[in-house]
């Protein structure tokens, strides 16, 4: 980079920091899912919950699940269904019905879900 003899030193450090700090910028856009773009992917997980609960976002396992009232939605995690639906009503306290993919678990599983 060119330098006019009499500009300062400091003018480049400061060109170099400005620009790095642009590139963590456009690096943090790229890496990092918005909460639009997570609740935009295909929903897997669904459960009605036996009480209401406030609008709220729970990270489960990796996996972002929505609640509202009396419903949560996720999208696909790595997680087995029964991890997941035990994890929830850990945090949201009851769970009614608990699905994945449109197919609800058994009477059993779901027991287990609750304990």
């Amino acid at each position: 980079m060119f330098t006019p003899r009499n500009a300062p030193e400091s003018s480049s450090l400061a060109h170099a920091t400005v620009a790095l700090i642009v590139a963590l910028a456009a690096a943090m856009l790229v890496f990092i899912a918005s909460p639009a773009e997570a609740r935009s992917k295909p929903v897997a997980y669904t459960a009605e919950l036996q009480q209401p609960v406030e609008e709220s976002r729970y990270i489960i396992k990796g996996t972002v699940i929505y609640c509202a009232g009396t419903e949560c939605k996720g999208a696909k995690g790595h997680s087995s269904v029964k991890t997941m639906c035990a994890k929830l009503a850990s945090e949201v306290g009851p769970i009614v019905s608990f699905a994945y993919k449109g197919e609800a678990i058994d009477t059993e599983a779901l027991s287990e879900c609750n304990a």
